[in-house]
């Protein structure tokens, strides 16, 4: 259990509780030690220095003492400790008001009692403020508790007694500057361990999240070499057997075009597996260029619509595209072939992971920028995959065995062609009830 006390010490320097039971344990016995020597040097109010010492402050310590074993009073330290050592200050100006002018402990003694608890300070390790305080405060008390005294009796000051008060002084006011002085490094060393703790706490954060990520891709890499060699070794299995069917002459050309077909749609699978492949490697390299040009958005979107007009017959799924402008002013300056790649695969994952209900995508007039958007009713996106979707070979669950085929990169490669023409792109969804695919695109009437 470490003590945080802000003002009273050092915040960073933190007092332990067997450096604050070894503090009061000190004070104890010096004050307590001290008490013996009150029979001679102030024999005439030894009784009273007693009852000062022994039923005031020493029990109040003790008290402190005991109530260090209780976690409750943590909370109330800073007040408890400050008071203690106010106290403690306080009953040493007393013990010299109530000596007579004439007894050892007048301006001397008492004097040099005052340091005992400037030096407690350090192994309660207050804080460079804290100190300064108790060092001047004590020095101007002793002063005024010497003057309220020579007043009180009268009794105006030999050249020796002068002499005594001016030692006092001078002896108070150099161990002050040494207890500011030395609180003052204290406090500067605190703050430049502070300093290299908090740094060292940002390295291990940064290892951690190192480590994490090296994990994380350790996994995704895991995923996408069981995934990507299950998507190509498909289309081949169905290119290479479909092809030895044709080398058979005992079939009919319905047959024959069938297997053609199915040739086909094996070699566009694993070409558009190469060509994403081949993409990423780009970005991520940085050599994938933008080529600008005065593109009609709604003439794009009405391809896109015939492309998957007949899947969302197959499916039986409801298919409609929203278009917010006349088609003779929808024209965007972007990349065509990039924007018809993005929203190519937001309806390709659309229509993979829907398998009723309906399929929406279009655009609406925002301002200086289009959004434009794709949603569906399909299995949703679990929310703890949410963000992690747009990172390379990554599905909404790359660990079910029963995963759609892709290889990932398509929603990878769509957000940096959206951030490529200067955009951003987002997602809504709900497991089990759809997802709904936002971006946006900077457009200038």
């Amino acid at each position: 259990m470490n003590i945080k006390v802000p003002f009273f010490y050092s915040s960073e320097n933190e007092l332990t509780p067997a450096r604050l039971r070894l503090g009061l344990i000190f004070g104890v016995f010096m004050y307590g030690a001290f008490g013996f020597l009150d029979l001679y040097t102030m024999p005439a109010n030894y009784m009273s220095a007693w009852i000062l010492r022994f039923i005031v402050v020493i029990p109040m310590a003790l008290i402190t003492f005991l109530l260090s074993y209780y976690k409750p009073f943590y909370r109330y330290s800073k007040t408890i400790l400050f008071l203690l050592l106010s106290t403690g200050q306080i009953g040493i100006l007393i013990l010299i008001g109530i000596s007579s002018p004439g007894e050892p402990a007048f301006h001397t003694y008492y004097g040099g009692l005052i340091l005992i608890m400037l030096w407690t300070s350090f192994i309660f390790r207050l804080n460079f403020l804290t100190s300064v305080y108790i060092s001047v405060s004590t020095l101007v008390f002793y002063n005024l508790v010497a003057w309220f005294i020579q007043d009180l009796y009268s009794y105006p000051y030999s050249s020796d007694e002068f002499a005594i008060l001016l030692s006092n002084n001078f002896f108070l006011l150099t161990t002050a500057s040494l207890v500011i002085i030395g609180t003052y490094q204290l406090d500067k060393k605190v703050k430049e361990n502070t300093s290299i703790n908090l740094a060292l706490r940002n390295e291990t954060a940064q290892l951690k999240l190192a480590k994490e990520r090296a994990e994380e891709s350790d996994r995704l890499k895991s995923a996408f070499l069981a995934n990507i060699s299950h998507e190509i070794r498909t289309p081949m299995n169905g290119i290479l057997g479909f092809a030895e069917l044709l080398k058979t002459r005992d079939h009919s050309t319905k047959d024959h075009e069938r297997y053609i077909m199915q040739i086909e749609r094996s070699g566009e699978r694993m070409l558009n597996i190469v060509n994403d492949i081949i993409s990423i490697s780009r970005i991520e390299a940085g050599l994938m260029e933008v080529y600008l040009s005065e593109t009609n958005i709604n003439e794009l979107l009405d391809l896109l619509y015939q492309r998957f007009m007949a899947e969302s017959g197959n499916k039986q799924l409801e298919f409609s595209c929203r278009k917010s402008m006349h088609t003779d002013s929808a024209v965007l300056k972007t990349d065509p072939e990039k924007l018809l790649t993005i929203l190519n695969n937001l309806l390709k994952n659309a229509f993979k992971y829907t398998a009723s209900g309906s399929i929406v995508f279009g655009y609406s007039r925002k301002e200086n920028f289009l959004e434009f958007f794709v949603t569906d009713t399909g299995t949703g996106i679990p929310e703890h995959r949410q963000q992690a979707i747009f990172d390379r070979f990554v599905h909404a669950d790359i660990e079910n065995k029963n995963a759609y085929q892709g290889a990932g990169l398509g929603l990878s490669i769509s957000k940096a062609y959206v951030e490529m023409l200067g955009g951003k792109i987002w997602l809504q969804s709900e497991e089990d009830k759809g997802s709904a695919f936002y971006f946006t695109l900077p457009f200038y009437a």
